[in-house]
C-alpha cells in the first residue's frame, strides 16, 4: 500500500514537471530562439500589424501590407505547415527580400533584420503568463484537492491539457518545434476530457456507459494522432474546440437547471 502511494505521488510529480517543461520549452523557443523580424503580422490574414524598427539600410514596410513571400518561402506555404519559422536561419543585420501586397500593387522590400532589444524579448515572455497560471491551477488541484476521485483526475487533466495547448498555440505563431501540431492534438484530446468533467462536476448527471465513454476517448486520441500526420485540413481542430466549448456550456446549464442545489458551487468555480 505504501509503495503504491509513493508510486502515485511520483507519477503526480512527474506529470506536473512534464507539463511545466513543455510550457518552459515553448516559452524559451518563442522568446529566445526565433529571429525577431522587427514587425508583427497576423497569421490569419497575413497583414503586417505593427512595425518595431526601420533600419536606415532597409526599404520601408508599412502596417497594412499583406505578406506574400519571404525570400523563397511563400506565406501560404508557411501557414499551411507552421512547422518552421518564417525567417529560418536569418541573423540580425542580414537582409531578406519580403514581397508584400500594398493596396493592389505587389512590392518587393529589402528588409534588414534588426537586433532585438530587451523590451522585445520581455514582450514575448510576458504573453506566456496564462499557460503558467493554468498550470499552477492544475498543480494545486493535483496536490491539494481531495478526494482523489474522477472529478479530481478530470480537473487536473483539463488544466494541464489547457496549459499545453495555450503554450503551443502561442509558440505556433512563430512556427517552432511542431507547436502547431501539438496545439491541435491537445485540443482534440481536450474534447472528451472537458465534456466528461462537466458531466460529473459538481455532481454527476448520471451513469455513463463504459463503451460510450471509452469510445469517445478512443476517437479523440485517433483524431489527435491523425492531426499529427496532417490528415485533416489545417482548421479542422476548430470543430473539436467548438464542440468542447459549446458542450461544456450546455452541460453547465443542465447542472444549473436540474441540480439547483449546486448553483452556488458552480458560481464559486466560475463554471470551471
Amino acid at each position: 500500500m505504501i509503495d503504491n502511494s509513493r508510486q502515485r505521488t511520483f507519477l503526480e510529480y512527474a506529470l506536473s514537471v512534464l507539463v511545466l517543461a513543455i510550457i518552459v520549452t515553448y516559452g524559451y523557443g518563442h522568446s529566445l530562439t526565433v529571429t525577431y523580424p522587427g514587425f508583427d503580422f497576423s497569421i490569419g490574414n497575413s497583414t503586417i500589424t505593427r512595425i518595431y524598427t526601420i533600419d536606415s539600410s532597409s526599404q520601408e514596410l508599412r502596417p497594412g501590407d499583406k505578406l506574400l513571400q519571404v525570400d523563397k518561402i511563400a506565406f501560404e506555404a508557411y501557414v499551411d505547415t507552421l512547422g518552421h519559422p518564417l525567417f529560418t536561419g536569418v541573423q540580425p543585420g542580414e537582409a531578406v527580400t519580403i514581397q508584400v501586397l500594398r493596396g493592389k500593387q505587389v512590392v518587393d522590400v529589402l528588409w534588414v533584420i534588426p537586433s532585438p532589444d530587451l523590451l522585445d524579448i520581455l514582450e514575448r515572455l510576458i504573453v506566456f503568463w496564462l499557460p503558467f497560471v493554468v498550470w499552477s491551477a492544475g498543480t494545486a488541484t493535483l496536490f491539494l484537492v481531495r478526494p482523489k476521485d474522477a472529478r479530481w483526475r478530470l480537473l487536473s487533466a483539463s488544466s494541464y491539457l489547457t496549459a499545453v495547448w495555450l503554450a503551443a498555440g502561442l509558440a505556433s505563431s512563430v512556427g517552432i518545434w511542431h507547436a502547431s501540431e501539438v496545439m491541435r492534438m491537445a485540443i482534440w484530446v481536450c474534447l472528451p476530457v472537458y465534456l466528461h468533467l462537466h458531466w460529473v462536476f459538481p455532481r454527476s448527471l448520471g451513469h455513463l456507459p463504459v463503451p460510450l465513454k471509452w469510445g469517445i476517448y478512443s476517437i479523440s486520441v485517433f483524431l489527435a494522432v491523425a492531426q499529427w500526420f496532417q490528415a485533416f485540413p489545417i482548421g479542422a481542430y476548430y470543430i473539436g474546440f467548438i464542440i468542447s466549448l459549446s458542450g461544456s456550456l450546455l452541460l453547465l446549464a443542465i447542472h444549473a437547471i436540474f441540480q439547483p442545489d449546486q448553483r452556488y458551487t458552480l458560481r464559486l468555480s466560475g463554471g470551471i
